[in-house]
């Protein structure tokens, strides 16, 4: 079975259609756009070509993840805002939208865009043969068959502990600083089991079965399970995406798919769409209840004014301590405190019915109004919150399963996507140099202080409390390297990136010799060079610990062969 991804996808038909889109797409967008038309017309025909060859003739899936993933960060997100005429989601700095600014942030893309293209062909050059696995097809390890589902077993049984730990004592989830902290190592093997060492596993486990001639039906019903689970443990609504997709994609890629009948295929197919959606339904309704205040589940449009309210806390903060060091501030605090109180009373208007006014606290009971005009009523608070947040709870879930869902998807295919907003702020950045680009390699990320790009890009979370939430904008490699202010470090930059993602995955594939590992893997290190910047050195460890089980996996499968090494 060749390790290979060389998609045949590029027949005429479909290319034909992909072509006639794409050249509608880019005309329209041409004549909106106020710049350069060369800038532009290069800038698209860049990433087209970008895109074409992460398909054609690639035998890398990173390349392939990571040219869809800045292509949709920045063709797509482009056209999508040049012809729908709506506001950038992330923040953009102090980015005015002059002609300038515009034909900048599109030539400092485009280098980009050719420093990853050359990074393809390097890598071609220096051309790293990866092995027939019709050769060397037993990479399992020679105990596995004779206690295969007791090891399966053990593997569920951990997985579901680690999810199930995680979601309760909040030890990693997305926006939000650890709830718990277990005596070391616990906290950090938890996380990394429910963000990527767990289907690390699972990849892993399938290849096995593939190696023994096992049917894989009943391991695509574990995928998706797998992936609905880390999703709502860690909050996250890409998860589900990230961890699935791509082992399906190795799969078909190397032909275990083949054998299916399509009524088989159809009931996996609609056993992702229900679980997909069932994991950004529940994964909302518990971002509606933890990131909210007081305790109180609150509605997705309640959650603009609560992230508003997190903000205007911070400002307040910040206003009252410049007052108290001398500064003529009053004015504009006071127009804050005003927005304050008003966004306040949005948000208790929409958690119920009734106006909640907390007037008397005691250990077991809060005296709360039944009406407006009565304030004799004393019941007891919590199963007052439980019923309103019950409440409010199954009315978000309704609405994310009818409506919400589908104007998520719509918002994600495109404003997920990490890149354009990052250049369009570093480039309105007036400070570029060396030395920003190396402060902002080393800094790290503790509570209580920001990263340097959220003040950068006038990052709204530059102003929330890092105690307790964990948000951060994102600037992307291409932003990052732009803090150099210099166009060969972007270009020779993107180089290095595209190189090491194709190089790393190689090492994946020697060692392990599973295309299902190298695909899940492949996403991570492409998703990783894509939202790369904040505290860089920092966030290395998370690679780290990925090769730390990559290499553990290989000396598991390949323990005897060791051993006779060492000891012939």
């Amino acid at each position: 079975m060749k390790f290979s991804i060389n998609f045949h996808i590029l027949k005429k038909p479909y290319l034909i259609i992909f072509s006639l889109i794409w050249s509608l797409l880019f005309s329209v967008s041409l004549m909106k756009y106020q710049g350069s038309a060369f800038a532009f017309t290069l800038f698209s025909s860049s990433f087209l070509i970008l895109l074409f060859l992460g398909f054609y003739k690639n035998r890398s899936y990173a390349f392939m993840y990571l040219a869809v993933f800045l292509w949709l960060g920045f063709w797509v997100k482009l056209v999508a805002h040049l012809l729908l005429d709506y506001e950038y989601i992330e923040p953009i700095g102090v980015f005015s939208g002059s002609t300038g600014e515009w034909d900048q942030v599109l030539w400092v893309s485009t280098i980009a865009c050719l420093g990853v293209i050359i990074g393809r062909f390097l890598y071609a050059i220096l051309n790293f043969k990866v092995a027939d696995d019709n050769h060397n097809n037993n990479v399992y390890p020679e105990w596995y068959p004779t206690i295969r589902i007791k090891v399966w077993a053990l593997f569920i049984v951990i997985v579901i502990l680690a999810a199930v730990s995680n979601a309760v004592l909040g030890i990693n989830q997305i926006g939000l600083s650890p709830r718990t902290i277990l005596p070391w190592p616990l906290n950090a093997l938890i996380s990394w089991i429910v963000s990527i060492g767990g289907v690390m596993g699972l990849a892993t486990l399938i290849w096995w079965d593939v190696s023994l001639k096992k049917g894989v039906y009943s391991s695509l019903f574990a995928i998706i399970i797998e992936a609905f689970i880390s999703s709502i443990s860690l909050f996250s609504r890409g998860v589900f995406i990230f961890h699935s997709i791509p082992q399906f994609i190795a799969l078909y890629k190397n032909k275990l798919l083949d054998n299916f009948s399509k009524k088989r295929l159809a009931i996996v197919g609609c056993c992702v769409l229900i679980f997909f959606v069932l994991s950004l339904a529940i994964v909302s309704v518990l971002r509606a209840n933890f990131y909210s205040q007081d305790g109180i589940t609150t509605t997705t449009k309640s959650q603009i004014s609560l992230n508003r309210l997190e903000v205007l806390k911070g400002g307040i903060a910040r206003v009252k301590k410049l007052i108290r060091q001398g500064g003529d501030h009053k004015a504009h605090l006071a127009e804050l405190l005003i927005e304050q109180e008003g966004l306040q009373m949005k948000v208790s208007n929409s958690t119920s019915d009734f106006r909640l006014k907390l007037i008397k606290e005691n250990e077991d009971t809060r005296e709360i109004p039944d009406s407006i005009n009565d304030k004799n009523v004393i019941i007891d608070h919590q199963v007052q919150f439980d019923r309103i947040n019950e409440s409010v709870a199954l009315k978000e879930f309704y609405y994310q399963l009818t409506q919400g869902v589908f104007l998520k998807v719509l918002a994600l295919s495109v404003d997920r996507w990490v890149g354009l907003e990052g250049v369009m702020a570093v480039v309105s950045y007036p400070n570029k140099g060396r030395a920003l680009i190396i402060d902002t390699f080393i800094e790290k990320r503790t509570p209580g202080e920001v990263t340097r790009y959220q003040e950068i890009a006038n990052s709204k979370y530059q102003w929330v409390d890092s105690n307790v939430w964990q948000f951060a904008s994102l600037p992307g490699a291409v932003a990052f390297l732009y803090f150099s202010g210099s166009f060969w470090i972007i270009l020779f930059g993107m180089i290095l990136f595209a190189f090491l993602v194709q190089f790393l995955e190689f090492l994946i594939y020697k060692g392990t010799r599973n295309p299902i590992l190298c695909s899940l893997l492949g996403v991570s290190l492409a998703n990783y060079v894509a939202q790369f910047g904040i505290a860089p050195a920092q966030g290395s460890v998370y690679l780290l610990m990925i090769f730390v089980g990559v290499l553990t996996i290989a000396i598991v499968q390949n323990l005897k062969l060791i051993t006779n090494k060492l000891f012939s």
